[in-house]
């Protein structure tokens, strides 16, 4: 799945910029968090092989990133976000992308939305740089994988998703008009990017439903879109117009799974594709459908909302309705998580459907 959201930082408010890069930078929701220790592989009979540094990576097109100061693959330090989410270079403080007076949704310090007495959001005007975030997430099957794999097999399916990201958002960028320009005679231009700067971060947890105590484990990739840059090199904002239309997103997302699943299955695993909604999705061969159902709590709570709302209005939900609905749905962030403790419960939920840790290894992977 890839949602679409518009995030508008404003220019010369640190704290502002610090609050919306921090979410990302969360090091709770990040895979390193739910590393096993050395006494729990050595218990389980499994092996550490590989760590990550950081999944929290400048990506996209070189040049575009050079103009920040960042290069592709670098690990994405605090200062460094602030500084770009505001439109500016690391080193020099330079501001390289134009503000303007942008509308948005008003927050207070905890990034609350903020509502009126009538119960309807708060909108406010700040001086500031507009970037937009693709959040592309799998099918539930390959986070359940994921959570019960040793060290060397989740880095191995962390950079599957790390990579299907980077080349679903550079596609993305090349392939839809989301740049626009002046002809020599004055007439106005929309064509594709030349390339696409991104700050992407992998998060490991989704947001706890209603009732449930803890968090179910749910990969997903935070691209943010800080610039594009057209053919004529200039960094610009992206005009993101034709990425909520005409069914962008669903070709994004198709594409994004896409390439997950190749990598997973050069890995030596297997998939099941045509399942889920319209036969769009894939999931894993071997994870148990039930274990999947328990750790799907907040898909359910969607659902649930959904199906009472269709019957209400009498018409079927898609695209962004249903984009809507999950955001109107959803919990605060969980920002007091245990890792430690969440994984406890994930490993138990797995052993109790006889799925548990160091299970679902890969096959040899096919001759090349």
């Amino acid at each position: 799945m890839l949602t679409l959201s518009k995030v508008v930082v404003e220019v010369g408010n640190r704290a502002d910029a610090a609050r919306a890069g921090d979410y990302r930078l969360e090091l709770k929701a990040a895979p390193e968090a739910y590393a096993r220790s050395d006494y729990q592989l050595a218990e389980q009979g499994l092996e550490r092989r590989s760590e990550r540094d950081s999944s929290s990576l400048w990506l996209g097109a070189g040049d575009a990133l050079a103009q920040f100061g960042v290069r592709r693959g670098q690990t994405i330090e605090r200062d460094d976000l602030i500084a770009v989410l505001q439109g500016q270079h690391v080193c020099t403080g330079e501001q390289l992308r134009r503000p303007g007076v942008l509308k948005r949704e008003a927050r207070d310090e905890h990034a609350q939305a903020l509502v009126d007495d009538d119960g309807r959001l708060v909108v406010e005007k700040v001086t500031g740089v507009a970037h937009v975030e693709m959040t592309m997430s799998v099918p539930k099957s390959v986070s359940v994988l994921w959570s019960m794999a040793n060290q060397h097999d989740r880095r191995r399916i962390e950079d599957a998703l790390i990579a299907a990201a980077e080349r679903t958002v550079q596609y993305m960028a090349r392939n839809k008009a989301v740049v626009h320009r002046r002809g020599k005679d004055g007439v106005r231009i929309r064509e594709p990017a030349a390339g696409a700067a991104v700050a992407s971060s992998l998060h490991v947890t989704a947001r706890r439903a209603r009732g449930d105590r803890a968090p179910a484990p749910q990969l997903h990739v935070h691209n943010l879109v800080v610039g594009v840059v057209r053919t004529d090199g200039r960094l610009v904002a992206a005009d993101s117009w034709e990425w909520f239309r005409r069914d962008a997103a669903l070709e994004g997302g198709a594409l994004f799974r896409a390439q997950v699943a190749d990598a997973l299955v050069s890995a030596g695993w297997a998939i099941r594709s045509d399942t889920g909604d319209r036969g769009r999705y894939f999931e894993v061969e071997g994870v148990p459908e039930k274990l999947c159902e328990v750790m799907s709590p907040r898909s359910r709570e969607v659902a649930e909302a959904r199906a009472e709302l269709e019957r209400e209005l009498g018409v079927r939900l898609q695209g962004g309705a249903l984009a809507v609905l999950a955001k109107e749905t959803r919990q605060a962030k969980d920002h007091d998580l245990d890792p430690g403790r969440l994984r406890q419960v994930w490993d138990a939920l797995g052993q109790e459907h006889g799925f548990g840790p160091g299970l679902g290894q890969p096959a040899a992977p096919p001759d090349k």
